[in-house]
Order: structure tokens, then sequence, then C-alpha cells
């Protein structure tokens, strides 16, 4: 390699922070595209070393701060966003590989400032925008569960983290630290000391499967989990042990409903997860060929309308959302028709409409809600 730069981004309105995350270069900022300006990214991108890969659909509006769990490998991102991958985001998110998650509990209009991960929980450090929020003390941690103090905080911005001899330092443009508890003069630095974290709420299994892919009969379908520093993983489907390893393939014999779970242990503790998968039938080509399933608008505000004809006849319209919870039943028994579909109680973000029959799920697409 020669001495000197190399460009590898194109259209880059502004890049805040960059990371390493799953041994790749995570980017984020303002930005639309990335590399040419017919790869669209929205404003957080990855680079393998070889070319850019979005990280879902992205994020609704800039970011400026990543921080990475090492022990559930996930990263978590801050900025202006209300939206990450279509699922409403309060300004902080989660990424675990596959799919966005809003932060439990995270609410109020926040600038953040400062993220950093300090014995196994999520520090957060940033300035409200409207009183009597989460953030009235410039900096909380988040325990796996839920946000707790920091000896109340301190009385002005916060704007660094770093984790030096087991203490996480804290610097900004505060005087005092523990407000209403220490009140400790500090001026723009100070530093915090608390043991590890012993409850167990840190340990946060997931399950993904591929969610684009259709499950049928016979396939062999992979199965992942973020825990790569665990001491053991029992899967299960439908109660029947499979592979205790971290990422083990399936094949599924019957079609229908499956609950995939995973019990995880890590350093004593132990969490269960669990996920509904659908399994279709093997149906002939002809079958196939006869089902038609549309819904408009896609994406839309919860109130949808859904056609569908099919060579079967449909028993019932299911809607699941991302993790497989039936949010919506709608008893069909006809090979075609129209249904217009209340969504509107749900919250936004994905869900699946599936047209099923003999608990078999014949067709399915994506819903998209956004309000």
């Amino acid at each position: 390699m020669n001495t000197g730069f190399s460009p590898v981004g194109f259209g880059i309105t502004r890049v805040d922070e960059l990371i390493i995350y799953n041994n790749e270069l995570v980017i984020c900022g303002q930005f639309q595209y990335v590399g040419n300006p017919d790869f669209s990214a929205k404003n957080i991108a990855s680079w393998d070393g070889t070319r850019w890969d979005r990280l879902g659909s992205g994020l609704i509006s800039s970011a400026s701060q990543m921080t990475v769990d090492t022990m559930n490998n996930f990263l978590y991102v801050a900025g202006s966003f209300i939206y990450a991958g279509g699922e409403p985001a309060n300004h902080l998110a989660r990424w675990d590989g596959y799919s966005w998650r809003k932060m439990k509990g995270f609410e109020g209009w926040v600038i953040n400032e400062a993220m950093t991960m300090y014995q196994n929980e999520l520090f957060v450090g940033g300035v409200s925008q409207s009183t009597g929020d989460l953030m009235e003390e410039k900096i909380k941690r988040f325990d796996g569960d839920s946000w707790l103090s920091v000896n109340g905080g301190t009385n002005e911005n916060l704007e660094c983290f770093h984790v030096y001899d087991d203490t996480l330092w804290v610097a900004g443009g505060f005087d005092t630290v523990g407000v209403g508890v220490q009140n400790l003069p500090s001026w723009r630095i100070a530093k915090w000391w608390m043991p590890s974290n012993t409850h167990c709420n840190w340990l946060q299994p997931v399950i993904h499967v591929n969610e684009d892919q259709t499950i049928q009969v016979g396939d062999t379908v992979p199965f992942y989990n973020n825990n790569s520093y665990a001491d053991s993983w029992n899967w299960s489907v439908d109660g029947i042990e499979m592979d205790s390893i971290i990422n083990p393939n399936y094949s599924f014999s019957t079609a229908g409903s499956h609950v995939v779970q995973i019990i995880v242990e890590q350093d004593g503790c132990i969490d269960t997860v669990g996920q509904t998968i659908w399994v279709e039938p093997v149906l002939e080509m002809n079958d196939f060929s006869k089902i038609q399933f549309s819904a408009y608008p896609n994406p839309s505000n919860g109130l949808i309308q859904i056609e569908y004809s099919s060579g079967l006849e449909i028993e019932n319209l299911v809607v699941t959302d991302i993790v497989g919870n039936v949010v919506k039943s709608v008893n069909l028994n006809s090979k075609e028709g129209r249904v217009n579909l209340d969504l509107s109680n749900q919250n936004s973000g994905i869900y699946f409409c599936s047209l099923v029959s003999d608990s078999n799920k014949l067709s399915s697409t994506k819903l998209i809600l956004a309000r």
C-alpha cells in the first residue's frame, strides 16, 4: 500500500462518529448515501474493508454518538432521530446486527453528548430539552431493565466519558456533581466508581431468523444468538432440545406455528427468550401461482386495505409484530375478497400480514406503520 490518502466515501454531508462493530467500521452522522449516489444509506453505514453496507433501513435524521456492548453484541446509537429502521426510537436505539430496537423507558427530547459501557451498563450523558424528563440529571445509566440515577448527576452538560482503571471518568461544562445527593464541587471533570452489575439484567439474549426468508417444511433454517461470550446456549423447538451451540441450524418437518427458545447462561446469570416462527407447507406450483395478495397504502398510518385471491380457501388473515406476537386476526373463510384492516391502535413499526389456512401460512407481506 502506498503512502497517502484514499477516498472511500462520496456524497456524505457530515460524519460525527466512527466505531468498530462486528469487525467492521461503522460511521454515523448526516448523509443519505455513501460510496456513490446509487447506494442509499440513511445516516449510518458500515465498511467491511471492500464495500459499504446499510444497517437495516437506517435512521430518520442524523446520529452523533455510538458505543458497543461487547457482552450482548449491541451497537447503541444516539442522535436527533426519532425513527430507527422504521421503529419509533426517541433519539436512542439499539442495533443487534440484524434489526433496530428502541430503548425501553427512554423518553423526552434529549441532545445526547456522550455514551459508553461501564460495568455492563450503558451510560448516557446529555442535555434535556424539556423539564422533568429522564435526562434532567444530565447523566443516566441503563442496567438492561431500567434507567437509574447516577447520584444526582451533574449540574451542567456532560460531553465525554472514558473508562480508566476500572473507573468511569466524565467531563463537561459542570462545576458540581452528585446534585442534591453529594453536592461536590468539581470543575469540568470527575470520576464515578461502582461495583460490577450483579443482578443479571445486563444479560439480554436475542433470537434472530432472516425475516425476509419464506420458511417451508424441509428448509434448513439458521438461527442467530447475540451472546458470543456465553458459557452455554440451550436451544429448543416446541420444547424439544436442539443443538447447544451459539448459532444452530434446524429443519422443520411440519407446517404451522413453532416456538423457538434459547436459554443463555453466562457468569452465573441465566436468561430465556423465545420467538414464534411460521413454517409454510410445500404447495404445488399451480397453487402458489393462484395466490394474489396486496396491501395499500404501505407504509400507512394504520388504516390498510387488503385484497386477496387464491385457488385455496383462506381461513384467516393474521397480523403479527416483528417478534411473532399476534396483534390482529380476521376470519375470512373465502377464496377472494377485500378487508379494511385497522391497526391504528398499534405502535409505529414493522408488522407481518399473513393468509392462513389449516394453520398453514400460505402467503405473507410486510406492513410498515409510520405515524
